[in-house]
């Protein structure tokens, strides 16, 4: 815990020391937004709460995230989670914020930050694939609720099966490279038996041709011979 809760006993400092941290960090307060508006509460939204700085480091600082995370939080509001992201997490941190006065507002001060995205919509309209953690702090009802939590799972489902199929691709892939590669040792030890074969036979065909030159010079050798008997006499 900062050291600036140390002497907190109030509720009332509690949400100053906050302020103070997100000025810190992000130049301003994000303790303080409008009434969710009608049209978003009847579609299940509920009120932007603001996460305390010390649940998110109980919760999130003993998560061990890595470089290779990526946090989603669930309607960020202002970007509390984002802030507290951007400054102890060493992953990525995306905000999806279905109210687009609150999601202008932690873009507002989160674009300056590479490690940091805002989403202004609805969770349940994009991918979950990118992310490897979610953070939900009350954003809506429970029947907004029950359709994430079905579509975290269908997608989870879905990137199961991608990731099997994948495997089973390059157990495919490198059994097709292995039996290429039997394939041409197997072609060039055949290749190699030919060429030897072939060599014996160039052997034997040169022993052949030297053995039958050979009776030939002795044939014209006793021919010459007798020649010149005959001629002598």
């Amino acid at each position: 815990m900062v050291a600036s809760y140390a002497s907190i006993a109030s509720k009332a400092d509690l949400l100053a020391a906050d302020a103070v941290r997100d000025i810190a960090l992000c130049g301003r307060s994000l303790g303080k937004a409008d009434p969710v508006h009608p049209d978003l509460a009847s579609a299940g939204a509920h009120e932007p709460t603001p996460t305390p700085y010390f649940v998110l480091e109980e919760l999130l600082g003993k998560l061990g995230l890595t470089a290779n995370d990526h946090l989603l939080d669930v309607g960020c509001g202002t970007g509390r989670v984002l802030a507290y992201a951007a400054s102890q997490l060493p992953c990525r941190a995306t905000g999806v914020e279905l109210d687009s006065r609150l999601a202008n507002v932690a873009s507002s001060w989160a674009a300056s930050s590479p490690q940091l995205n805002v989403i202004a919509g609805s969770v349940l309209d994009i991918s979950l694939a990118p992310y490897t953690c979610f953070y939900l702090f009350n954003p809506f009802d429970t029947a907004v609720l029950t359709r994430f939590l079905d579509k975290a799972e269908r997608e989870a489902a879905l990137r199961e099966a991608q990731i099997e199929r994948d495997k089973a691709m390059r157990e495919r892939q490198m059994a097709l490279r292995e039996a290429r590669i039997e394939r041409e040792a197997a072609m060039r030890e055949a290749g190699a038996e030919r060429r030897k074969d072939l060599d014996v036979a160039l052997r034997k065909q040169r022993k052949v041709l030297q053995k039958t030159a050979a009776k030939q010079k002795r044939a014209l050798r006793k021919a010459e011979r007798a020649r010149q008997r005959a001629w002598e006499r």
